[in-house]
């Protein structure tokens, strides 16, 4: 093998785990399902402005909704037809991946509470739930990518 056929194979190599990065990013972070995770953000955050009886209700429906999503696309990607070489949480980036991906719609829901409470609005949480709701969805390529770069990242290190 001459040194032009081994940068050829290289380029090859690298091009094919692009490849499999974005096959990978596609089924953990697929649209149809991160807005159903955020139909059930939108279902827990408004619960705390529906009367008693039925806001525990609605908002383990819609929490519920959203961490089953969470595991949904997790096993997606398990099951997908290019598999990455770690599947559990063991590694701290995947972990801190997951959390983030929990936690961070609580920022624009106070951040949207605040807002409506200073224009006082009516149905304070609701509408901040909306905000959450749609900025999770607008969030979804800002999310794509740093899936692709923890990916990558991984890979470097291997």
């Amino acid at each position: 093998m001459n040194v032009q056929d081994a940068q050829t194979t290289l380029q090859d190599i690298r091009r094919l785990q692009d490849r499999t990065r974005d096959e990978l990013v596609r089924h953990l972070v697929a649209l149809p399902y991160m807005a159903l995770m955020s139909v059930g953000l939108f279902i827990g955050y408004a619960s705390i402005d529906i009367p008693d009886p039925w806001s525990d209700l609605a908002l383990v429906l819609g929490f519920g909704l959203f961490v089953v999503m969470v595991f949904v696309q997790h096993l997606r990607m398990c099951v997908a037809s290019v598999r990455p070489r770690s599947m559990g949480l063991s590694d701290r980036m995947e972990l801190l991946f997951y959390l983030g991906w929990a936690a961070i719609p609580l920022l624009p829901f106070l951040a949207s509470r605040w807002a409506a409470e200073i224009l006082d609005l009516p149905m304070k949480n609701t509408v901040a739930a909306a905000v959450t709701a749609l900025a999770y969805v607008a969030a979804t390529p800002l999310l794509r990518g740093v899936a692709k770069s923890i990916m990558q990242r991984q890979d470097g290190r291997g």
